[in-house]
């Protein structure tokens, strides 16, 4: 399956890590859509600081690439901007 990634999305005040945290929640999408938690993001990115990872959704979701609920204790729905995705 082939995945077309806007480039547009560098134009945004995002860094290394959180293109990382797109890519992968683009990798694991299916209709620009993925239900996950926290912490199973965090095992598959490797990330050890649950609040760092939160930081790096929250900047996700303010430049608009991403939206979600708030809510960071249970899982939830990642949606992905069409704008900068497409699978």
């Amino acid at each position: 399956m082939n995945t077309v990634i806007n480039l547009d999305i560098l134009d945004k005040d995002l860094k290394p890590a959180h293109i990382n945290v797109f890519l992968h929640l683009v990798r694991l999408s299916e209709n620009n859509e993925v239900t996950i938690t926290v912490v199973d993001l965090m095992k598959i990115i490797k990330c050890s600081n649950k609040k760092q990872m939160i930081d790096y959704l929250k900047a996700l979701k303010d430049t608009g690439v991403v939206e979600f609920d708030s809510e960071h204790n249970k899982a939830n729905t990642y949606k992905i901007n069409p704008k900068y995705c497409f699978k």
